[in-house]
């Protein structure tokens, strides 16, 4: 019998997708509109200075978030999907994470608390940091990467959906500028409940046995092995974060209080990226290692193609309408941030396909070291426009650093999977090249 419904397993697996995939979209939905109203109420209630302090605080705070997570969102999703079904190598992969976790955030102590008191505008809000990193290290206690890996998105996508719709605490907890150590101490609380939730979840059915006396080793080699995946995804992240902490550090706050509304507006729409990549991770991971190479990039080209021009149709409209979305969030006509939106508008479009070709295709062939080169040439290019146009452009220039970072990242990406699947095509161009000399 043959007709639309003959590959039942097929069918399955589109539902399923298109089903995760909403359930993760409807949470970014929230993400994006919720900050319509959290955001327009902060920027009044604090006060652009105090709100410039604030998102000082946690920029320096998200270096730590770099560093905790540390890519095994990514990482830890590959290497559980082969043993969910194997208690013992996923119990040594369970405790592994953590551990390297739970090193590196000692390994980081002492360096951050040198870094606040050692910087006076760190000092100011240093109560603020410390609170901040609590909610930092509550925040990477959430199994992600298990939930991904037993692909229990639509329960992801409810817990995160709880997160979200919790930010409108902020009304309660702020109700002037000396409040802002309230922040700090309301998403520890947030994150820390948001963690013990997925924990259930995430291990409800599973027999997670106890760590053996290999657990510290095996967390060591886990930091080894995962470098350079950590260090293939801090780029865009790190420069978010430099960038804030350099503005902030040579420019007035109005100018970064202006930066920080476009930077959340357009990091709002980026994330709406994020669902996408989650309900696909699961499926082509599995694709790859089951050595079904073809059918994977067959299943990933359908995917950019339909969800890739959504994107940029999203990012357009964003540049087109930046006055009214400015307008929307911040309460007045800013400008400034109009503009930095407009230079930022299509950072999402960029993001989705570096994603794409990355973590979706470059990592399963085991080619981390080409994502991690890539990357590093998109941060060293940020951090080195940093100092040079940020202090004479202000919030302009740290919004043109973040967008160039990340657009340098793309050729050299989209080169290593085209060497990787048409060796023989790019080699005719290179003969016709030479030949053409």
């Amino acid at each position: 019998m043959s007709g639309k419904n003959s590959n039942p397993g097929k069918v399955s697996l589109r539902r399923k997708l298109a089903g995760d995939t909403g359930a993760l979209f409807l949470v970014q939905g929230l993400g994006f509109l919720i900050p319509l109203a959290t955001l327009p109420y902060l920027v009044r209630t604090l006060g652009t200075e105090s709100f410039g302090v604030y998102g000082l605080a946690v920029a320096f705070s998200n270096f730590l978030l770099i560093l905790l997570e540390y890519g095994f969102g990514i990482s830890g999703t590959r290497r559980a999907v082969p043993i969910l079904d194997n208690p013992t190598a996923l119990s040594r992969l369970y405790w592994s994470i953590y551990g390297s976790k739970l090193i590196l955030l000692f390994g980081s102590i002492i360096p951050i608390v040198i870094c606040v008191f050692l910087v006076p505008q760190l000092k100011q809000c240093a109560s603020l940091i410390a609170t901040q990193c609590l909610g930092v290290v509550a925040t990477t206690a959430f199994p992600l990467w298990l939930l991904q890996a037993r692909g229990q998105l639509k329960k992801l996508a409810w817990i995160l959906t709880l997160l979200k719709l919790s930010n409108f605490g902020f009304f309660i907890v702020v109700q002037g500028p000396d409040d802002l150590l309230n922040l700090g101490w309301f998403y520890f609380a947030q994150t820390t409940i948001n963690a013990l939730i997925g924990q259930f979840v995430a291990l409800k059915g599973l027999t997670l046995k106890f760590p053996q006396n290999s657990w510290f080793t095996d967390s060591i080699a886990q930091i080894r092995l995962d470098f350079d995946m950590f260090a293939s995804q801090i780029g865009s992240t790190l420069i978010a974060n430099t960038t804030t902490v350099v503005l902030g550090s040579t420019s007035p706050p109005q100018y970064l209080g202006s930066f920080l509304i476009a930077d959340r507006i357009m990091r709002a729409a980026t994330a709406l990226a994020a669902p996408a990549s989650q309900a696909i991770l699961p499926v082509s991971t599995s694709l790859f290692h089951m050595e079904a190479h073809a059918n994977a990039i067959r299943f990933l080209r359908k995917y950019l193609f339909s969800a890739g021009t959504t994107f940029f149709s999203g990012c357009s409209l964003l540049y087109i309408f930046a006055p009214q979305v400015t307008a929307l969030v911040s309460g007045d006509q800013n400008d400034l941030a109009i503009k930095c939106l407009r230079i930022m508008a299509f950072f999402p479009f960029i993001t989705f396909l570096n994603n794409l070709l990355g973590p979706q295709i470059l990592m399963h062939l085991n080619k981390e070291r080409k994502i991690l080169t890539s990357n590093i040439t998109g941060c060293v290019v940020g951090l080195c426009l940093q100092p040079i146009i940020i202090p004479i452009f202000h919030a302009l220039g740290a919004s043109a650093a973040i967008i160039l970072s990340e657009v340098m990242v793309t050729p050299f990406l989209l080169y290593n999977v085209a060497i990787h699947f048409y060796p023989n095509h790019l080699g005719q161009i290179k003969k016709a090249s030479k030949d053409g000399k």
